[in-house]
């Protein structure tokens, strides 16, 4: 009865002790090609045309991603003036 708990307390231990084993990038790098080149994956490696487009592709894409953000963070404060300056309107109008 007792035996499914005490191999329960030993695989967490285990699992405990396998996550404080510290790796780092070039080991799992290494493994995960090794892996993948046993179940035939192959990448294609990129040429310098290639990669200068991707560059240029991502340049253009968070140049027009911020962009967007400050348009609007620009409403955003248009918004949040014209909601004050209608409150302090209203305040004013209530007094007299």
């Amino acid at each position: 009865m007792g035996s499914g708990f005490a191999l329960d307390m030993i695989s967490r231990l285990k699992q405990n002790q396998s996550l404080r084993v510290k790796t780092d990038f070039s080991t799992l790098k290494k493994a995960y090609l090794n892996n993948a080149s046993k179940q035939g994956i192959d990448y294609k490696k990129a040429t310098k045309r290639e990669l200068f487009l991707i560059r240029q592709k991502i340049i253009t894409q968070k140049r027009k991603e911020g962009q967007q953000q400050i348009w609007i963070y620009c409403i955003t404060v248009v918004i949040t003036v014209i909601m004050i300056v209608s409150s302090i309107l209203l305040i004013r109008i209530s007094f007299f």
